[in-house]
Order: structure tokens, then sequence, then C-alpha cells
């Protein structure tokens, strides 16, 4: 997915940078990403090409999707929004656990961690929910779960 936002540069009316970001839709990891104060088709191009020859997908068949988003925040200066994008696709890529890829990273994901990753979790939940039923077992068994005859019931 190619996703290109337009941010203002503070303090000045009118002037954007362009943030284009391509994103892998299995994995939802960054594969490329540039800030540039103009939007050209040549940068574009360029971006595109780094990705799939970082990504060595130059002979697989790829499909793009470009998100149409608005302009949004806005900063100082074209290395201050670099540094911030940054860090954000850091963040996002090594540390924010997404619920569309079961609670793994984009980056575990990408690298085909995610199976070794879920199956060990499998393995807690499993352990976790045998010691739930042996407490549960434990608990019944000390429960006097019989109906009371009528003799017990009272007058």
């Amino acid at each position: 997915m190619v996703d290109r936002e337009f941010y203002s540069i503070g303090g000045s009316k009118g002037r954007f940078l362009e943030v284009t970001l391509i994103e892998d839709i299995f994995s939802r990891y960054p594969v490329g990403w540039e800030v540039h104060e103009e939007e050209t088709g040549e940068l574009a191009a360029e971006l595109l090409q780094r990705s799939v020859i970082g990504q060595r997908c130059s002979m697989t068949p790829l499909v793009l999707h470009s998100d149409n988003g608005a302009p949004m925040k806005s900063y100082a200066s074209l290395d201050q929004a670099r540094r911030w994008v940054q860090s954000s696709i850091h963040w996002y890529s090594h540390e924010y656990r997404q619920s569309g890829i079961q609670f793994v990273t984009p980056a575990e994901r990408h690298l085909g961690q995610d199976q070794a990753i879920l199956a060990q979790r499998k393995a807690v939940y499993e352990i976790a929910n045998a010691k739930r039923q042996e407490a549960l077992e434990r608990c019944y068994e000390s429960m006097d779960m019989d109906t009371p005859g009528e003799s017990e019931s009272g007058p």
C-alpha cells in the first residue's frame, strides 16, 4: 500500500511536506518511506524502486494501493519531519502489536517470526487453562454438590 500524507510546515502558510510510506499489506511492515518538500513522480518512482530492490521482490507481481489522505500535522522543518517519521516508523514496526495480525508487530510478521511467537503464546495459554481447570476441579471436589434428601431439608 502506498500512503501519501501532506503535512504543513509550521509558520509557513500554504507550504507542505510530503510523507510517502510504502507498506506491505500482509505484514503491515513499512518497506520504504520518504519525506520531501515537493511531490514528484520521479521521487515516488525512486522510492518504489528502492523498496522493491530492498525487499528483493523485483520478480514478484506487485499490487499497489494508494491511500488518499488529507493534510495533517505541522513541522518546523524538513529535518524535524524526517526525524519524527523515522521514530514513528521504528515504533510502529517493532513495538506496536496490531490486532489485525494477531497482536504481533509488523516486523515480527514480516520477518516470519510470528508463527513461533503465536505457537509459544498458545502453549502458555494452554498451560494456564489447564491450571485453571485443575483449580476449579479442586474447588468443586471440596463443595457438597449433592441435593439434600427430605430428612435433611428441614421440618
